[in-house]
């Protein structure tokens, strides 16, 4: 009888765990968003500002910076404005840096940290930074170096990091 059972349990636990798996996405089908931005409006509402790298199709082709931007009470209310302009589905998975307008964590940060630690699809790695210019300025400028924005501004601060700012990251 227990054999029966544990060969029953050993088949049907495949079976089972099958549809419990992630659909794939395709990079090509999605917004991978890199980096995300938040400043001050008023004492209810911000505004967020994500930041995301396309390369279109073709082989020489260079990426292409694409600039959302919505204002709202909550950080969910933002990525579901977001969300609503962007023609395809948005992905914060690969999200590397936060930027915190410097008025807006004068007013307190916390909500928002709060939400992206407990968001399960951001990783460890996530470097914060406040800065005094606004977060939206800063995400949507060009910049002279051929890499996306995104991974400029990345770069930019991890080189910082290893030279004269002490090593944090969001946890």
């Amino acid at each position: 009888m227990n054999v029966k059972y544990c060969l029953c349990c050993c088949s049907l636990i495949p079976i089972l765990l099958a549809g419990c798996t992630p659909s794939p996405k395709i990079l090509e089908d999605i917004q991978l968003v890199q980096i995300f931005g938040y400043d001050y409006v008023n004492s209810e509402e911000f505004e967020g500002t994500a930041g995301s790298s396309n390369i279109p199709p073709g082989e020489q082709s260079m990426p292409v910076n694409e600039v959302f931007s919505a204002t709202g009470k909550t950080s969910k209310r933002i990525r579901q404005k977001i969300q609503a302009e962007a023609a395809r589905p948005i992905v914060v998975g690969r999200v590397g840096l936060v930027i915190f307008n410097q008025e807006l964590a004068e007013h307190g940060i916390e909500n928002q940290i709060d939400n992206l630690q407990r968001n399960p699809s951001i990783g460890r790695k996530l470097l914060l930074v406040v800065s005094k210019e606004k977060a939206k300025d800063i995400i949507d400028s060009t910049y002279s170096q051929s890499d996306s924005v995104s991974q400029y501004l990345i770069d930019v601060v991890e080189q910082n990091l290893e030279q004269t700012i002490p090593n944090v990251n969001l946890h």
